[in-house]
């Protein structure tokens, strides 16, 4: 039997479905505690591919029973997601235990590892043994503390971290060892990393990011200074948000507008290209390395109820972004007014202001 087709909530109700050893595909396999629902159900199942999650892994076994799974032998998986729940007394080194013997076989382009609560990264995740990988997301780890080195992945593409509370720091080791870290890495997501404080970069004789296109930090409150961003600047959309009551998914008419302008004719002979969407004003002068304010084309401040008025530095930052030619305010309900002066902006070509209802009149010193 190649595919069986059931009820894909029924699947976790089958017993022994290991005795399927030509079963190709496989949606989820939920670990019990009970005989015929073990690990271990998985060793023969070598035709699987595509997608496979493993639900409840707080309930696997001893480390042996978990590498009988043999997941390192399923060449044919594209993706693997990894689901711990949270019943009972957590212990770290059980999490540890099962996840290092959970090692995937090399040719997997999906990583998905949700609830684990170990300390540390699995062997596996700190080489370059899953080298093809293009996706990665790590969700409610609550408490691994020092990321792997993922930089070293030649072919990732989209990283999510969510929910790592116990992270601190992020430096060096995260970006691997090689000349260039993270070389396709096109989207990269940071959200409720509630002790995250210090984000630092790589020496000047390495690359950084040099595909990035999509840099997105939500509620990470603690986390405050110059974002580290790609070595050479080309086309990058950086969206900080710092209101938990909304998910900047929610709001496609502003955070997650279309990049359209990325490839409008009349921005293709621009060298360098960085839209910074804001939800904290408090943010907005620190966020932005010195050198990439020139490079700033499009501005949003979104959903900004704490914003009444410009400050005068932050004025003087906005009289610094001498390509600037798309300002939009949107829904920031208590602004009253404008930046005072917005002639100096000389390559500004549009202003937006929606949602707005307390602004009442142009910038003192016009546009």
């Amino acid at each position: 039997m190649r595919y069986l087709n059931i009820n894909p909530e029924k699947v976790s109700t089958i017993i022994e479905i290991g005795k399927l050893r030509s079963l190709q595909e496989l949606r989820e396999f939920h670990v019990r505690k009970t005989k015929g629902y073990e690990l271990g159900q998985l060793r023969d199942m070598r035709q699987l591919r595509g997608q496979l999650s493993i639900m409840n892994l707080d309930m696997a076994g001893s480390a042996s029973d978990c590498r009988a799974a043999e997941l390192d032998n399923k060449e044919h998986l594209s993706a693997l997601h990894l689901y711990w729940g949270q019943l009972g007394r957590i212990d770290n080194d059980k999490h540890e235990e099962v996840l290092e013997a959970l090692r995937p076989h090399c040719n997997l382009t999906e990583l998905r590892i949700i609830g684990y609560m170990g300390t540390k990264s699995p062997s596996w995740l700190e080489t370059s043994w899953l080298s093809n990988l293009e996706h990665i997301e790590l969700e409610g780890c609550q408490s691994w503390e020092v990321l792997p080195p993922l930089g070293q992945l030649p072919f990732l593409k989209i990283l999510h971290l969510k929910s790592l509370k116990l992270v601190k720091h992020i430096c060096s080791g995260f970006y691997g060892g090689h000349r260039i870290a993270f070389p396709l890495l096109e989207e990269l997501l940071f959200s409720d990393m509630g002790e995250w404080r210090q984000w630092s970069g790589v020496k000047a004789s390495s690359q950084l990011f040099p595909c990035l296109r999509r840099l997105q930090i939500d509620r990470c409150h603690k986390l405050r200074g110059s974002l580290v961003l790609p070595t050479v600047l080309e086309r990058l959309h950086v969206v900080l948000s710092d209101d938990v009551t909304w998910e900047s998914y929610k709001k496609p008419h502003v955070v997650l507008s279309d990049d359209v302008i990325w490839e409008s004719s009349e921005t293709n002979d621009v060298p360098a290209i960085l839209k910074l969407s804001i939800d904290n004003i408090s943010l907005l002068t620190d966020c932005l390395p010195a050198e990439c304010l020139a490079s700033l084309y499009r501005l949003d401040v979104v959903y900004c109820s704490s914003l009444e008025s410009f400050t005068d530095e932050q004025e003087k930052w906005l009289h610094r972004l001498s390509s600037l030619e798309e300002l939009r305010f949107s829904d920031c309900d208590n602004l009253t007014r404008l930046p005072t002066d917005l002639s100096s902006l000389a390559l500004l070509k549009t202003l937006h202001i929606e949602g707005c209802p307390k602004i009442d009149s142009q910038p003192e010193k016009g546009i």
